[in-house]
């Protein structure tokens, strides 16, 4: 059964698991999940080459069944060579999508990013710069230096729950639920998860099992920006309150089994 097309180093192949395609190597992947993000990914691409040029990278795109033009648009960007475009057929949500594209990087080390610019690429850059200081660099919104450009209640509820969830779990760090970070692909590997999340709360459940291993981390401060082109799992406008309302739930859920179940 074919789950997965790769389009990428002047190649096509069909995939029926999630294992490297074309036999390359690469120092590092970046790991970009996209759903209807034609705004976005074009502009993001060029500002990770600017920022990757001088290192052996490969931007590892998975699409998990746009209706918008983004397959098309990473098709095309996956003709320079350095741009692995996957598209998945069986849309399972963004948690496998980060699993399954980190399971077909060909890189040593892999970053997990967001498509929408939230995350900034030359912080991803600086990532690899501290990449011997721990097993984990880690972006964060909530240090001194970090912050967020975003609606009042989508901030307000995003740190209220990353600081609850973080001490009913047990962890120290300032954002355990950034999904921006650095860690060698063998080290991801070694994590196994138990639960299954909604949304980003997956988040948790990596850094927790990371450090119950023993894993490093080591936090950069970086400042958020709140998508303006496409859609945010989070909404805007008069559906914030509900829709926070739904990420505190499952947060807060996952935080608890954490806690209590490990």
């Amino acid at each position: 059964m074919v789950r997965y097309v790769c389009v990428g180093y002047g190649r096509k192949k069909t995939l029926s698991s999630a294992t490297p395609p074309f036999g390359v190597k690469r120092d590092v992947s970046i790991i970009l999940p996209t759903y209807n993000e034609e705004d976005n990914i074009e502009k993001l691409v060029e500002g990770l080459r600017k920022e990757f040029r001088d290192l052996n990278y490969e931007i590892v795109i998975l699409d998990d069944n746009s209706k918008d033009k983004t397959p098309e648009i990473i098709d095309k960007l996956a003709k320079k060579g350095d741009v692995l475009a996957i598209h998945r057929f069986d849309k399972k949500g963004y948690f496998e999508a980060y699993i399954d594209a980190i399971d077909i990087a060909h890189g040593t080390y892999v970053i997990t990013m967001d498509s929408d610019f939230s995350h900034p690429p030359e912080i991803a850059r600086s990532f690899w710069n501290y990449k011997d200081k721990a097993d984990i660099i880690s972006g964060s919104r909530y240090m001194k230096e970090g912050g967020m450009k975003a609606p009042f209640l989508r901030k307000f509820g995003s740190e209220g729950l990353n600081y609850v969830c973080a001490k009913i779990i047990g962890l120290k760090e300032t954002d355990i639920a950034g999904e921006f970070h650095l860690m060698k692909k063998s080290k991801f590997k070694k994590i196994k998860f138990k639960y299954q999340p909604v949304f980003g709360e997956f988040d948790f459940e990596w850094l927790y099992r990371a450090k119950k291993k023993g894993f490093t981390v080591k936090e950069i401060p970086f400042t958020y920006k709140f998508r303006d082109k496409g859609e945010s799992a989070m909404g805007s406008g008069a559906a914030d309150a509900k829709k926070l309302a739904k990420f505190a739930f499952a947060y807060l859920k996952m935080a608890f089994r954490l806690r209590f179940k490990g």
